[in-house]
């Protein structure tokens, strides 16, 4: 790297030399061109007015020798006829706003409640048994100009911030009859209640015999991120004439590649609720005794890393279109509450005894990675203004649901499952304002 660096600012400074005369198009005068008379145009060899001699190589530059004559943000030499950018005219601050529309992917398949019946068991809910809609959320980039480089690229530091996209599931089953509930190694009737039924302990009565069952099912994400991003400038604006004789500038069409690096946070938040009621008789111990249950879930997921990108992009004057990519490793902190209140029987079997009340936690830290893949499309309106829309896929393995935490051994030791993979996709629609 110490090699190549002194080549590539030698190289750029022989270049600024050589090519330190040479006219440009914002130089040649825009009216009409009079084919009869050979003034209209600039000899080869005339000096041209207002032009800039090239810099010297500054060592402290990390980037090598700047462009000849340019500030930290460039003023304008000239921009192009038709979308009033060009090479010459990098913005020194952007602000981009817009929304994204995402959906993702169902919790992994947990069997929730059964009807018990005199036939086998069947499942009345699960994890899988509806599916989310989709969420609007939030998104806007926030840029700053930062300098051109010696091979030709512009730099730029920018802060993103895209979220506050929450999705809300709600399921619920009810009771068709009511059934016996039997002890199992003598087949004594212990309660007689609805059919409904979880995986719980049989006294557990909240969770047992119950005429309904409802499921709440919550889901957020956010997503920061600091980025340095490294673009290619377009070729030099090139000189046009028109039918009707006046020469005007204009972009260079062609396909560019951008690369990023920078750091991410990504916090999933998940909420998942189990709750129960009904009535059930007690042989001695009162008929119609009203039971419930509650069973709630919260896991939060704290992503903390780097992420490394790259934008490919066709530009056309106006009209600009390609895809990304962008792979981010990290680590994250992960922890768990649970939460279970719930009716239950006495040991004897003739009556209620004390509510289970019970309380769990429990926190990890563990890999994860963010993997996207998207397309996008650009149309500029006018010479500072872009509308933009995108279509996104995202892949996050490594985190932490609610449904995964559930355990129905109330004297179980609490841990936390942190090994699902979640799935996002969706449009983001955008406008840009660059000045």
């Amino acid at each position: 790297m110490r090699i190549c660096k002194p080549l590539l600012a030698t190289a750029a400074v022989i270049g600024a030399l050589f090519l330190g005369s040479r006219a440009t198009a914002a130089d040649y005068a825009v009216g009409q061109l009079d084919m009869g008379r050979q003034e209209a145009m600039p000899a080869l060899d005339a000096p041209i007015e207002g032009g800039v001699e090239p810099s010297a190589l500054y060592p402290d530059n990390p980037w090598g020798p700047p462009p000849p004559g340019a500030p930290a943000c460039e003023a304008a030499s000239g921009c192009c006829s038709i979308c009033g950018q060009g090479s010459c005219c990098p913005p020194c601050w952007y602000l981009e706003e817009g929304v994204r529309v995402l959906t993702r992917t169902r919790a992994g398949h947990q069997r929730l409640a059964e009807r018990a019946g005199t036939i086998a068991p069947r499942t009345a809910l699960t994890t899988k048994s509806d599916s989310f809609d989709i969420a609007p959320g939030y998104f806007t980039t926030f840029g700053r100009y930062l300098g051109h480089d010696a091979a030709d690229n512009d730099r730029y530091i920018e802060f993103s911030f895209w979220g506050l996209n929450q999705w809300d599931l709600d399921a619920c089953v009810n009771s068709a009859e009511r059934v016996d509930y039997r002890r199992p190694s003598d087949d004594a009737l212990v309660f007689r209640g609805g059919e409904l039924r979880t995986a719980f302990p049989l006294d557990i009565v909240g969770f047992n015999g119950a005429d309904s069952i409802v499921v709440n099912y919550d889901h957020e994400i956010n997503n920061v991120e600091l980025n340095y991003w490294i673009r290619p400038r377009a070729r030099a604006d090139r000189l046009v004439l028109e039918p009707n004789g006046r020469w005007v500038r204009q972009c260079q069409t062609g396909c560019f590649i951008s690369y990023v690096i920078g750091l991410r946070m990504l916090a999933i938040d998940d909420g998942f609720a189990l709750r129960s009621q009904g009535q059930i008789d007690i042989p001695g111990g009162g008929n119609n005794v009203a039971v419930a249950g509650d069973y709630r879930i919260d896991t939060d997921n704290t992503l903390l890393g780097f992420q490394l990108g790259t934008d490919f992009e066709f530009r056309q004057c106006r009209w600009s279109w390609g895809g990304r990519f962008r792979a981010a490793p990290f680590v994250n902190f992960a922890d768990q509450e649970s939460r279970i209140f719930a009716d239950r029987l006495n040991a004897a079997g003739n009556g209620m005894g004390t509510a289970v009340a019970l309380s769990r936690k429990d926190g990890e830290e563990g890999a994860a990675a963010v993997i996207e893949l998207g397309l996008m499309a650009n149309y500029r309106l006018a010479p500072h203004c872009l509308v933009g829309l995108g279509y996104d896929v995202m892949w996050v393995p490594g985190v932490a649901l609610a449904p995964d935490q559930l355990d129905y051994n109330l004297n179980g030791c609490t841990q936390l499952n942190n090994g699902a993979t979640l799935f996002y996709h969706g449009l983001t629609m955008s406008m840009k304002w660059a000045w």
